[in-house]
């Protein structure tokens, strides 16, 4: 073979191997594009495992779950919104302690028109309010901060995430929310 032709081969397998890496090292930049848009956190997917954005849900019970599936539920007050009448209840059993670390003052349930609608966490002092937020900021990520307050929010498959923290009172809440709920308000 010729010193031209050599080189030629050589140009041409140096062509394909950059084609190779530059298509591989774009579908890995877009694999973590994806991730952070959607919030998603790989470092430590093991916080909250409770919280469950990919089916939605908490625990036992998933969005649109009818309230008269759900057990030890207490009936607490209502508040009349555009989509509807959401009652407020609260769960007789349930365990206030999040992540094995962090101590709720209070977990509330959101129904729509009989149909599991949101999930609402609520901490007081400045320890639990801390830990909700560093262990929230590690499963959803940091990235989708208002600058103007101490509010995240997240939009993870159905479910909406949203953290509003008020330092200036050492309290936080941490708000789940269905997508489809909110769209259609479980009308049937």
């Amino acid at each position: 073979m010729s010193n031209s032709t050599s080189l030629i081969v050589k140009e041409i397998m140096l062509n394909k191997f950059s084609r190779y890496f530059v298509v591989l090292f774009s579908s890995l930049i877009f694999c973590i594009f994806i991730l952070n848009v959607n919030g998603v956190n790989a470092s430590d997917p093991n916080f909250l495992k409770e919280i469950d954005v990919i089916n939605g849900g908490f625990r036992d019970l998933r969005w649109g779950r009818h309230i008269s599936d759900c057990e030890d539920m207490v009936y607490k007050t209502h508040k009349q919104t555009s989509g509807g009448n959401v009652k407020i209840y609260n769960r007789d059993k349930d365990s206030l302690l999040l992540d094995n670390r962090i101590k709720l003052s209070k977990i509330e349930y959101g129904f729509l028109n009989s149909k599991l609608l949101f999930v609402v966490f609520k901490t007081s002092g400045p320890n639990n309010t801390k830990a909700l937020q560093e262990v929230v900021l590690s499963r959803f990520g940091d990235n989708n901060k208002n600058e103007q307050t101490e509010h995240f929010y997240w939009a993870i498959n159905n479910t909406n995430v949203i953290l509003k923290n008020d330092s200036s009172s050492n309290h936080a809440v941490l708000m789940l929310v269905s997508k489809e709920g909110l769209s259609s308000n479980f009308n049937k």
